[in-house]
């Protein structure tokens, strides 16, 4: 929010000096949104891969045949995922050093700006947007390991959904009850939390693989050094100077919503259905009667 809030500020400013140290504001939080990205997404993958625990053991018991097949698929998942989610908070950090070096760099630039110095403050302002195209760069890799990491856990949930879909309904199959018995019920409603959340996790996935794809092919093709038939100042809609990757970044950052709203979407809303869908109904039976129980045991104490 606050690499946001200076940066728009910076686009509105109308005096060179104080527009640029805006920027240098804006750059300096930058480094610490990249390397915490990279955590919130390696939780997202730990929280995710816990719930595809749950459901490996539930789609594919101890007394199965196919266990064994199962648990090398199960840790080839848990490997690729630690790898990636590595690889991408690594390269997130060294990027957070180049966002660093432009802010530095730009910040340099404002102060020979305001001393009358133009010669120098156009080449330290030259020199914030390579360090600015560096650090893009470097990030892409991480933006490339989300969306292998991402393809990864979509392709064993829908493994996992489907297996425990087959399991379910095979076993209403062999059940030979009325339909309108609890345990027909029951297991009806079991299998729709299962296709329920399998769905709702691989559809929102997808649509941040896709964010991450778009994000990652932008990151590594846009020119936002580039000096040539570039004045200083110079936006990055420029379409003389900039190419269309560097103005697709540009619209990103001046519409936050786009990104937080997949993030919104993949991350609190994707984990509530997969909590509530491998939440058992008599878990759900006691949760509900927690408050009532508090409220009961305070009206004690408050007696005695």
């Amino acid at each position: 929010m606050m690499q946001f809030s200076y940066y728009i500020k910076s686009l509105r400013s109308s005096d060179v000096i104080e527009q640029y140290s805006m920027l240098a504001l804006s750059y300096s939080y930058r480094p610490s949104f990249t390397v915490t990205y990279a955590i919130e997404f390696l939780c997202l993958s730990v929280a995710k891969l816990l719930v595809l625990d749950r459901m490996s053991d539930f789609a594919v018991p101890e007394s199965d045949s196919l266990r064994k097949r199962v648990l090398i698929a199960w840790w080839c998942v848990l490997v690729g995922v630690v790898l990636g989610n590595s690889i991408g908070l690594l390269s997130n950090i060294v990027a957070a050093v180049f966002y660093q070096k432009a802010a530095n760099a730009i910040s340099t630039a404002s102060s020979y700006y305001n001393a009358g110095n133009f010669s120098i403050g156009n080449d330290y302002y030259q020199l914030h947007r390579e360090e600015l195209q560096r650090a893009f760069s470097i990030s892409s890799a991480q933006a490339f390991c989300e969306v292998a990491v991402l393809l990864l856990i979509v392709s064993a949930f829908a493994a996992a959904g489907v297996l425990s879909a087959l399991r379910i309904s095979s076993s209403l199959r062999e059940v030979r009850l009325p339909s309108s018995s609890e345990a027909v019920v029951s297991g009806r409603k079991l299998r729709l939390q299962v296709v329920l959340t399998t769905t709702v996790v691989f559809f929102a996935f997808v649509l941040r693989s896709v964010f991450s794809t778009m994000y990652a092919v932008a990151y590594e093709l846009q020119n936002s050094g580039n000096s040539e038939n570039c004045d200083v100042g110079l936006s990055f809609c420029d379409d003389q100077c900039y190419n269309v990757y560097t103005h697709i970044l540009q619209w990103m950052s001046l519409t936050p919503e786009f990104q937080l709203m997949v993030v919104l979407l993949s991350s609190p809303v994707a984990l509530l259905v997969a909590l509530w869908g491998m939440t058992s109904e008599l878990a759900l039976r006691l949760m509900g009667l927690v408050p009532p129980v508090l409220a009961a045991t305070q009206q004690l104490i408050t007696r005695d």
